[in-house]
């Protein structure tokens, strides 16, 4: 008998770890080589993913479930409230996504779409400077399948992302597992306006990647054709701000990033 309760007792410590590992991949980027590994993206994992879910908005034509957790989860882990102050969309149809100070709580946002996409480019226009981001701050535009585990949960990922390091690259592409040599592309996504364009076009055997600075600046741009890119599943797209570790912005200030429209091109 005391052998069955031991043995229970363990299987329910396991099964509270995994749960609680849910941004591993996605959008996490806590890595502590000396060298930018960019997107340890700790996405959401199938039982925190959208889980708790505060709302829906429509946006960009189409229907997003937001993230709300009162407690820290993936990816930071962070808290992430679907209040009106996180997440919103203005009078011009814009999307705001903010990370705010809440009684000594910072809040983080996350929103996915109910529908999924598969193949096709998927495209987001910010007008938010990428270059200007805290290093503590990212920003995830990316798929992820909370239903299954397959193909590292079919994640591809673009991030705005200097993983706490000022001297570290801050555009990011990513086809998971970011372990893997060869999956991750980093460079120096430099700005002088506000306004840019990212997106990733996926097909059976490749994921081609740009950004380029509106009008017509190319930030920089990549084919992953290796032997990770995912098979179409049920994946939706995601976008999030949040914490590296779960650290405040060093300054202290609370941050907005905003993006302009999302369009999905079959």
């Amino acid at each position: 008998m005391r052998k069955l309760i031991v043995i229970l007792f363990l299987g329910l410590a396991l099964f509270g770890c995994s749960q609680n590992s849910d941004y591993v991949s996605q959008n996490s980027g806590a890595n502590s080589s000396p060298a930018p590994v960019p997107s340890p993206t700790p996405s959401p994992s199938s039982s925190e993913a959208i889980g708790a879910v505060s709302g829906e908005i429509t946006w960009s034509g189409y229907t997003w479930e937001v993230k709300s957790y009162d407690y820290q989860v993936g990816p930071g882990p962070n808290y992430f409230s679907g209040s009106i102050d996180n997440v919103w969309v203005d009078g011009s149809g814009k999307l705001h996504l903010k990370i705010t100070n809440k009684n000594g709580k910072w809040y983080c946002a996350e929103l996915a779409t109910k529908k999924s996409f598969g193949y096709g480019t998927y495209r987001f226009n910010t007008s938010t400077r990428i270059d200007n981001l805290n290093e503590n701050v990212v920003v995830g535009l990316f798929t992820w399948d909370d239903t299954s585990g397959d193909y590292y949960n079919r994640e591809i990922d673009i991030e705005f992302a200097r993983w706490g390091n000022m001297a570290w690259p801050n555009l990011n592409y990513t086809v998971q597992p970011y372990g893997v040599a060869g999956n991750v592309r980093s460079t120096g996504g430099t700005m002088t306006g506000n306004s840019s364009t990212h997106s990733f076009k996926w097909q059976s055997g490749s994921v081609y990647f740009q950004s380029v600075e509106n009008p017509s600046k190319t930030m920089d741009s990549w084919t992953y054709s290796g032997a990770y890119v995912p098979p179409t599943g049920n994946e939706k797209t995601r976008i999030n701000l949040w914490l590296m570790n779960g650290t405040p912005p060093s300054d202290k200030k609370e941050v907005e990033f905003v993006i302009d429209k999302f369009e999905f091109v079959p």
